[in-house]
């Protein structure tokens, strides 16, 4: 038997395969990587949710649920990561490491028409793939409440001759040799890039990595590493205090309370994008936060100032939560690294927007990292 499984142990969202464990690049933080519709597939999914993972008649090692692409329930749906971060501990980790995983050699990129195999968490042997290419295709889960759906971009499709595959099998790795290719996430619609038969996708571990700032935990001598603190560089950003976290949290519930992880999220980026490139909007996040006329929620006259300001941490669990990621540095960029954004439905894109490109539409709004 191979691997783990993995589900949130706090929300009705089934459960699904462990991947691998990572570390992250800057942060030094440890996570399990699955699924992101493994971890957050149900509406009330928020970032600490309590995450199971455990191997048939073995010990449950708990982790938290750190954060998630796509959004599901809020912001796009389209999206080119389907995977899922939970933060471990050094002694969690460890267990894992030497009793129920299977540690890579590295990670690859894919190469078409190689012979691949599927790992599973089952006793049954791992499934043979081949890789046919690259597709969009919408997906659809069952969930607590009702089907949902979202599209999955540029997945690597793979022809698997017959179904082995099932709905606890998400987030399995793809395996070339010893080295890990992409992550399973699903069935591929029928008839996808001409493939007879059965068919999978899967989410290049190359792009997850990328996204999330990680690199694969290759053997316990990895884990080591982490065991000491090593010397980090002197961060750009001076050590919030708790009102400068109140203050980046009022200011993404202000702007993005109805967007979701990610809509939150991208503007948490925004804010510490201007604090690391130090400009007319500040040096800092209470100065970037609190200039006037940047963010329109701190706006004298914003009908929603009052209530904003009368909100304190029990009220901004989830943008608590990503405010304190954002300053640590431990919050993803996905903006691409946006310094501006407007939102979609005012009538006519600011005059700063003109003869500027978009680098990343998210939710209600669009987003730029071109503007002087």
């Amino acid at each position: 038997m191979h691997g783990a499984r993995i589900g949130n142990a706090v929300r009705n969202s089934g459960s699904g395969t462990l991947t691998g464990l990572l570390r992250g690049r800057e942060n030094r933080g440890l996570y399990a990587l699955t699924a992101g519709h493994v971890l957050a597939a149900a509406a009330d999914t928020r970032i600490g949710d309590r995450i199971s993972i455990w191997r048939q008649g073995g010990p449950v090692r708990d982790a938290i649920l750190d954060h998630w692409m796509p959004g599901f329930f809020s912001g796009p749906r389209e999206s080119r990561i389907d995977a899922g971060l939970a933060r471990m501990d050094l002694a969690q980790a460890h267990e894992l490491a030497e009793q129920d995983l299977q540690l890579p050699d590295g990670a690859v990129g894919i190469n078409l028409q190689r012979l691949m195999e599927v790992r599973t968490c089952g006793d049954s042997a791992p499934v043979t793939a081949i890789a046919q290419g690259f597709a969009s295709a919408w997906m659809e889960l069952e969930g607590n409440t009702g089907v949902l759906d979202y599209q999955i971009i540029d997945a690597m499709v793979f022809a698997a001759g017959q179904q082995s595959l099932v709905a606890g099998d998400s987030g399995a790795p793809v395996m070339e040799g010893n080295r890990l290719a992409a992550m399973y996430i699903g069935s591929a619609p029928s008839g996808l890039l001409g493939v007879t038969g059965w068919a999978g996708l899967a989410v290049p571990m190359v792009r997850i990595l990328d996204w999330c700032k990680a690199d694969l935990v290759l053997s316990t001598a990895d884990l080591a590493t982490l065991e000491k603190p090593a010397s980090q560089p002197a961060s750009p950003i001076p050590a919030p205090a708790a009102s400068t976290e109140l203050t980046l949290a009022r200011t993404i519930w202000g702007e993005a309370r109805g967007e979701g992880q990610d809509g939150m999220t991208a503007v948490a980026n925004v804010v510490m994008n201007r604090v690391k490139r130090p400009r007319y909007w500040g040096r800092n996040v209470d100065e970037v936060c609190l200039k006037p006329y940047q963010f329109s929620c701190w706006n004298q006259g914003d009908p929603n100032l009052r209530k904003l300001q009368k909100l304190n941490a029990p009220d901004l669990l989830q943008p608590l939560s990503l405010a304190r990621a954002a300053i640590a540095l431990q919050l993803p960029d996905i903006t691409g690294g946006a310094t501006h954004y407007y939102a979609r439905n005012i009538p006519k894109p600011p005059r700063w927007a003109e003869n500027h490109r978009p680098c990343a539409i998210i939710g209600n709004h669009i987003f730029y990292n071109d503007i002087a």
